[in-house]
């Protein structure tokens, strides 16, 4: 955590501190060496950032009701297992309408059971980190977004933590 934060910027809440410690054992354990800050940081890009599974996100609007401006209406370009689809859903926020797009176009049930967020630095360029966790079958996803808009940041650590679910 300590060297995540010093080196990179990226502070780590509880549940994906825990996740990943678990995961830095298992590869200090399989190199039988002491990590790097760079191994520690390919190990989080490749476990939370990269995006690897059915669902690849080509685009997201979300758009606030003319009357209610905390309810949002989402619109999510996607492909599903190759196939390219045009969801879309509403919710009390631009995460969860975006949840309530997708459900209908994946095969399994999720719940959203973290979601923070938080700025790497400041100014008007500042980067967003968001983090989600989501579960779904017994199984937790993790999954982290990167981005210059913290809705964007959410959404792509949305699309992380379902596809890691549905490898779990």
């Amino acid at each position: 955590s300590y060297v995540m934060e010093s080196e990179f910027g990226i502070r780590m809440p509880k549940p994906l501190l825990q996740d990943f410690s678990l995961k830095v054992q298992q590869l200090a354990d399989s190199k039988q060496k002491e990590l790097e800050p760079r191994d520690l940081y390919e190990l989080f890009e490749r476990e939370y950032l990269v995006d690897v599974g059915p669902i690849v996100l080509e685009r997201y609007y979300p758009r606030p009701d003319e009357k209610d401006p905390n309810h949002i209406f989402a619109e999510a370009h996607l492909r599903i297992n190759g196939v390219s689809m045009v969801l879309k859903g509403q919710g009390n926020g631009p995460i969860s309408a975006f949840a309530q797009a997708l459900r209908p176009g994946l095969d399994f049930e999720f719940a959203i059971d973290e979601f923070e967020e938080l700025s790497l630095n400041k100014g008007a360029d500042a980067r967003a980190l968001a983090y989600v966790s989501v579960k779904g079958g017994g199984a937790v996803g993790h999954g982290v977004g990167l981005a210059t808009n913290i809705d964007q940041a959410g959404v792509r650590a949305t699309v992380v933590a379902i596809n890691a679910l549905s490898r779990a």
